[in-house]
């Protein structure tokens, strides 16, 4: 008997952590969602509390959390929104965010989205090194068919086209070709997106595309 009463106190306490850490993160989900609507720099009043309830998201939980974590390291890295990349606070807390972003990364391996993020905190910092190709790797490997993944991707590796080698430049075509065959919009993006690179990389998704002439339609000449 005092097995059960110990057991049914124990989840009763997790499941109560569970709830608060919930409450938080709803909490800091509303002030980013402000955030990206408001753009630049957030209040500091508004980016403390916002902090503090991405802060306790992640001290409630009983375990480390992935999903709690990515909203910490996104206020982390708002805190300076639209101060120059130079600027030393603003890098300061991208950084922050950066070391957020790889315990997420760790705490949620086989999510594709937690190595984009993680990527994506790399190339704010300037750092375009063996982790950043490694984390777009994992990202790419583990979603191949998930439409953010694919975004990611395409913009990653027209930014960086130029340092892409032959297997790297192939793997931004093959993602703007999974955007072009979900249709959509998620079509209509990716034909902008390629659009704006100059012919030179319509070009190239249009060898591609040599046998699928569905695909490269209002896209590539026949």
């Amino acid at each position: 008997m005092g097995l059960l009463v110990a057991g049914a106190l124990i989840l009763a306490w997790t499941a109560g952590r569970m709830l608060i850490a919930a409450l938080f993160a709803l909490q800091a989900e509303a002030f980013l969602a402000d955030f990206a609507t408001l753009g630049g720099e957030p209040a500091p009043q508004a980016w403390e509390v916002a902090y503090g309830a991405a802060s306790g998201a992640n001290d409630w939980y009983p375990v480390t959390a992935g999903a709690y974590l990515e909203p910490l390291a996104k206020v982390l890295g708002a805190r300076y929104a639209g101060r120059p990349a130079e600027d030393p606070e603003a890098r300061a807390s991208q950084r922050l965010a950066l070391e957020v972003y790889r315990k997420a990364a760790a705490a949620r391996p086989l999510w594709p989205w937690a190595w984009a993020q993680l990527a994506h905190a790399k190339l704010q910092v300037g750092e375009r090194d063996a982790e950043f190709y490694a984390a777009r790797e994992r990202a790419a490997t583990l979603g191949p068919w998930r439409p953010s993944i694919n975004r990611f991707l395409v913009q990653t590796g027209f930014a960086l086209w130029p340092d892409l080698d032959a297997a790297g430049r192939r793997q931004t075509l093959e993602a703007a070709r999974r955007l072009l065959q979900a249709g959509g919009v998620h079509r209509r993006w990716a034909i902008k997106a390629v659009q704006r690179q100059g012919r030179g990389r319509v070009q190239a998704l249009c060898i591609l595309l040599i046998d699928e002439p569905a695909l490269g339609e209002g896209l590539c000449q026949r």
